[in-house]
């Protein structure tokens, strides 16, 4: 569920920091799946990228150009 802040409200600082510091479990369950998919760009590079854009934006940039 979202969490909306307010800035102009008081104890903004403390509910941020507690925000971004909170993992939530399904925070934890995507952690290993965006590791290994920024680790593959890492070592893989533009290859890696291009097969990213195909699978989730489903468009190949390479039957575009």
């Amino acid at each position: 569920m979202p969490a909306w802040l307010n800035a102009d409200e008081p104890g903004f600082g403390s509910d941020l920091e507690r925000l971004l510091t909170q993992r939530s479990g399904s925070m934890q369950r995507v952690d290993a799946p965006v590791r290994a998919i920024i680790d593959d760009v890492i070592a893989n590079g533009d290859e890696a990228l291009l097969r990213y854009t195909r699978k989730f934006d489903r468009f190949d940039v390479t039957a575009a150009t």
